[in-house]
């Protein structure tokens, strides 16, 4: 138990004012069981290593629970199957996952180094300094509340599949941060107007059919650098980055490039060797 309460410093804790969990380790709660049966008929009857009778409390409910429950069950045959339920404020089921994966890690061997928790959420949208909440949060009333169900029609099912498989990618406006999973199906790219402070070289040169790779007015920073991959890049168009002083190219980057065009960005004295000997584009304003 003592190697689970320090792997479950936060997801044991208790809840307060509905926002803020106290680390008190109050929270949690593990039940070692003997279950009279074999495991094979667990597979086909889950419920009997599933928690029986307990749950995490919702937070409509003045008096919380436990924000997470551990059952170790054991099989006459011999095995032994772990059940875990935690409160959904705490974590979801990648944190489920994670949570099981490092108490295995620790029951083989108790002087494993086990990473600290990360919370993806908080590098998107990060709490203020003085903790997530400067106030209590009022409980939900239902009274009042208005339910809505959307029903999408097939039609609208079968336009969205083909935006997934869709060979060309226009993204115009702000974006706050490139995401990570465009479709490998994209041959061309153009962001505009985005006002990237992040180099989005680093993701673009991961897609594997990318040729043309158009940024206009997209990006913010001092210096982009590809040291990677574009493995079919053939156009390249770097226009209005006023910010941009350096360009960074790898050796093997690149190497099916045709074409690139440079236009307006008045802080970029030089450009890499490599890319001297490739044909110059024109700059076609019509479009924006």
């Amino acid at each position: 138990m003592n190697a689970f309460r320090t792997l479950a410093t936060i997801v044991g804790g208790s809840l307060k004012n509905n926002a803020t969990i106290e680390c008190d380790d109050h929270g949690a709660e593990f039940f070692k069981v003997e279950i009279n049966s074999s495991m094979d008929k667990a597979i086909n009857h889950p419920d009997l290593t599933f928690l029986q009778g307990l749950s995490c409390r919702d937070s409509s409910s003045s008096t919380f629970g436990p924000l997470t429950l551990a059952q170790l069950s054991h099989f006459e045959c011999g095995e032994v199957a772990l059940s875990f339920c935690m409160l959904h404020k705490v974590g979801d089921a990648c944190s489920a996952y994670y949570f099981l994966r490092d108490w295995a890690r620790l029951t083989r061997d108790p002087k494993s180094t086990l990473s600290p928790p990360y919370f993806a959420m908080d590098s998107l949208m990060p709490s203020p300094f003085d903790g997530p909440m400067v106030s209590p949060v009022v409980e939900p009333k239902m009274e009042g509340c208005i339910h809505q169900r959307f029903i999408f029609s097939e039609s609208k099912i079968n336009a969205l599949k083909v935006l997934v498989v869709a060979e060309s990618c226009w993204l115009s406006g702000r974006i706050e941060k490139l995401p990570h999973l465009f479709p490998n199906s994209i041959t061309m790219m153009v962001l505009s107007f985005s006002g990237l402070t992040e180099d989005p070289m680093p993701i673009l040169e991961m897609l594997p059919n990318l040729r043309n790779l158009d940024l206009f007015r997209a990006y913010e920073g001092k210096e982009i650098i590809s040291d990677n991959n574009f493995s079919q890049l053939e156009f390249l168009h770097l226009t209005e980055l006023e910010k941009l002083k350096r360009w960074l190219l790898g050796t093997n980057v690149m190497p099916l490039i045709k074409g690139l065009g440079i236009h307006n960005c008045p802080n970029l004295k030089e450009i890499p060797q490599r890319m001297k000997d490739v044909e110059l584009l024109k700059r076609n304003y019509n479009k924006w």
